[in-house]
């Protein structure tokens, strides 16, 4: 779904404006004395970077954004694809975002003609916040996004991301929906050829065992 943003209303505001503390749902600076986590993005380079964010796959819409700060540079990693504009402000970790909503926004930035700025993003609270809109987000320490896919992974790497990558690795590098989508479809592929293989006594149970086995022997092979 599009989601239309309202630029007009993107502050000014300076470093020393504190936009209000993480919530205790999520890691947050441990000092009372910093703000919250905020930069600010020249508007022109933001948007140029944000086009390439549309080419992204329809399929990866149910992962999640990435979104970090690098050398002076607002960085947004989705699967396959990272974005990188200019930037300035305090953003010691990483926010999670719904890809989806990132989407959005670089849908109604590459539709306005709005220019003025710098635009400001900060997160208060649990929300990632961008003029008048927002998204939840997840706050996480920096170098917690560590898986990096090709363009059009294929099904079976996705799918072996569950085995070769721990429960947290896979989440805080904004894969898990993604994770989850390819297990839910090896599944149904499995009931599939269990019910084929019905009279044989196999079971749906023997068949995933089978599968997973035979492709962790194969990857094994393949680094030895």
């Amino acid at each position: 779904m599009q989601m239309e943003f309202d630029l007009t209303d993107i502050g000014e505001k300076r470093a020393g404006d504190s936009t209000g503390a993480l919530d205790s749902a999520a890691p947050s600076p441990d000092t009372t004395d910093e703000v919250a986590p905020w930069l600010e993005v020249d508007p022109t380079e933001f948007r140029a970077a944000l086009k390439r964010v549309l080419k992204l796959a329809r399929a990866k819409e149910k992962a999640e954004a990435v979104v970090s700060f690098e050398d002076e540079k607002i960085v947004i990693a989705l699967p396959a694809i990272s974005v990188r504009a200019s930037a300035e402000g305090v953003w010691p970790g990483e926010a999670r975002v719904p890809a989806g909503f990132v989407q959005g926004l670089a849908r109604s930035l590459t539709a306005t003609g709005v220019e003025s700025g710098p635009w400001r993003l900060h997160v208060e609270g649990d929300r990632l916040c961008f003029g008048s809109y927002s998204a939840q987000c997840v706050w996480q320490d920096a170098g917690g996004h560590s898986i990096h896919l090709p363009a059009d992974a294929p099904f079976m790497m996705l799918l072996r991301l569950s085995w070769s990558h721990t429960e947290e690795e896979i989440e805080q590098s904004g894969l898990t929906p993604v994770v989850d989508a390819a297990t839910e479809r090896m599944s149904k592929l499995v009931a599939r050829a269990a019910k084929a293989l019905g009279p044989l006594e196999i079971s749906e149970e023997m068949v995933f065992d089978f599968v997973v086995k035979s492709m962790q022997e194969a990857d094994s092979k393949s680094m030895g």
